[in-house]
Parts: C-alpha cells; sequence; structure tokens
C-alpha cells in the first residue's frame, strides 16, 4: 500500500497541481484582459490628449485673433472719439458764430430799417420841396440792392 499510497499522494498533488494551474491560467487570463482594457484606455486617453492639445492651440490662436481685432477695434473707437469730440467743438464754434451773425444781422436790419425811414422822410421832404413823385420808396430800393424781398424772413440758426 506504500505504492498504493504514494501512487494516490501522487495524484492528488497532481490534482492539486493542475487546480493550482489551472487557477493561476484563469488570474493570468484575467490580468491579460486588464492589461488590454488599461492598454486601451491608455491609448484612448493619449487620443484625448491629442484632441484636447489640439483644441487648445486653436483657442490660443483664435485668442490671439481677438485680441489683434480688440486692438484694431479699439484703436478705431479712439479715433472715431476723437473725430466725435473735434465735431462737437466744431459744432460750438459754428453755433456760436452762426449766434453772432444772428445778432450782426438784427442790428444790420435795424440799421437798415432807420436808413430806410431817414431816406424815406428825406424823400417825403425832398418831394415837397420840389414837387417830385419817384416811382420807388427808398426801403424797396435798399431791399432790392441787399437782396431783401419785402415779407422774407431771415434764416436762424439750428
Amino acid at each position: 500500500m506504500s505504492a498504493g499510497n504514494a501512487l494516490s499522494s501522487l495524484k492528488a498533488k497532481m490534482q492539486g497541481l493542475r487546480d493550482d494551474f489551472d487557477k493561476e491560467k484563469d488570474e493570468k487570463e484575467r490580468f491579460q484582459q486588464k492589461y488590454l482594457e488599461e492598454c486601451k484606455c491608455r491609448e484612448e486617453a493619449e487620443e484625448e490628449v491629442k484632441q484636447l492639445s489640439r483644441r487648445l492651440q486653436l483657442l490660443e490662436e483664435a485668442v490671439e485673433t481677438n485680441e489683434e481685432r480688440l486692438k484694431t477695434t479699439t484703436a478705431k473707437l479712439d479715433e472715431a472719439s476723437q473725430a466725435a469730440d473735434e465735431s462737437e467743438r466744431q459744432r460750438k464754434v459754428l453755433e456760436n458764430r452762426s449766434c453772432l451773425d444772428d445778432d450782426k444781422i438784427e442790428m444790420l436790419e435795424e440799421m437798415l430799417k432807420q436808413a430806410t425811414d431817414t431816406a424815406n422822410e428825406s424823400e417825403r421832404k425832398f418831394d415837397e420841396v420840389c414837387g417830385f413823385k419817384p416811382n420807388y420808396n427808398a426801403y424797396e430800393f435798399f431791399s432790392c440792392f441787399l437782396g431783401i424781398r419785402h415779407g422774407a424772413t431771415r434764416m436762424t440758426s439750428l
């Protein structure tokens, strides 16, 4: 029995080794599968990193382009602002000049009225003295001479 015992002991060890081998083989296959999954995940992650790097590069280029456009637009805005300030200054100068011209026109109209009144009075006195009656009066003469029509209104500034 010792040979039978040894044989059954060897068979039991062989069976144990086969079981251990099968276990190790299953473990190896499990690790290989896990390794392949990890490799696939790593490759996907590397691909995603490449895509994100490219996207980052494109975004950085877009930022540079937008910053350049912003500088250009800001410069144009500054120029437009200066032009607007200059236009506003010119408008005030012209408005002031217009007010002065209006005042001068009023004064000249008053002087014209006084001159025509004086001329009419002189004409009337002349007519009384000479007995002469012309076909026009001094106001019509001065108005025609100055380009003013009877009843016309003068222009005012806007």
